[in-house]
This record gives C-alpha cells, sequence and structure tokens, in this order.
C-alpha cells in the first residue's frame, strides 16, 4: 500500500503540469491602441534584445523609432533576457519606464521598481507608452 507521505504535494504536481503545458514565447509584436499588430520581431534562437531606437552607430534589436510616441523612448530602454526559466524583461535606466501588465493578473507592474520580471505569452510590455505583447 503507498504511503501518503510519498506523494507530491499537489502544488507541486499543478506546477509540473502547468510547466509541461506552458508553450514558449515565440515573438514580441507591437500592438496599436486598438490591439492590431503593427510589427513582429522573432524570439527563436535569440538570448538578448535590446529594446529602443537604432542610431547609426548603436543599432537595436526591437526598434521603435517609427513609433507614434518615439521621443518618449530611450536609445536603450529596456532588454529581454532569456533564462533557463524564460524570458524576463529588465529596464535599462530609461526616462520613461518600462511596465508589464501581465495576462494573468489586472495589476501593472513598474519594472524600474520591482526588478527584472518574467514575460509569458500574453503578457504586455509598456515602453513609454508604446505597447509591445509577448506572443
Amino acid at each position: 500500500m503507498e504511503n501518503p507521505l510519498d506523494r507530491k504535494p499537489r502544488s507541486v504536481e499543478k506546477r509540473e503540469q502547468y510547466e509541461k503545458n506552458r508553450q514558449p514565447a515565440s515573438k514580441v509584436v507591437l500592438l496599436n491602441e486598438e490591439g492590431t499588430a503593427l510589427m513582429e520581431w522573432g524570439l527563436q534562437s535569440q538570448t538578448s534584445l535590446i529594446i529602443g531606437k537604432s542610431t547609426d552607430k548603436e543599432p537595436v534589436d526591437i526598434d521603435l523609432s517609427g513609433s507614434a510616441v518615439a521621443q518618449m523612448i530611450s536609445k536603450q530602454h529596456a532588454v529581454l533576457n532569456y533564462t533557463d526559466k524564460g524570458w524576463f524583461i529588465d529596464d535599462i535606466d530609461s526616462k520613461n519606464g518600462t511596465r508589464v501588465k501581465k495576462a494573468s493578473q489586472n495589476a501593472i507592474m513598474d519594472v524600474k521598481l520591482v526588478g527584472a520580471i518574467e514575460v509569458e505569452r500574453g503578457d504586455i510590455i509598456y515602453i513609454a507608452s508604446t505597447m509591445l505583447q509577448i506572443q
């Protein structure tokens, strides 16, 4: 007979099931105010992407120079880094900040205040007031 103390806790089983079913993010999509995709950048085979505005001397991976609010975006505004745990966004001392709205929550988190935040499919990253969705 199986000893109940030898079984994994349900919380561990649920977390393992969640991790198994979770699809990895594959792209970052620039959205307009209506939620329509304007541009996208692939995440496959990437480990780090700088978000900001490209210049001749300093190109960035996700270039928001053409955004309607480009003047509010720093040249090197934020960075997306991939780890063995997933994608994380961090602010690079930007002037107008980086925020994240998790798909599973109502609150918007300020990256400067809380530090790097894991981002997953459905999450919205606000670069100044520009919206990027993880898909």
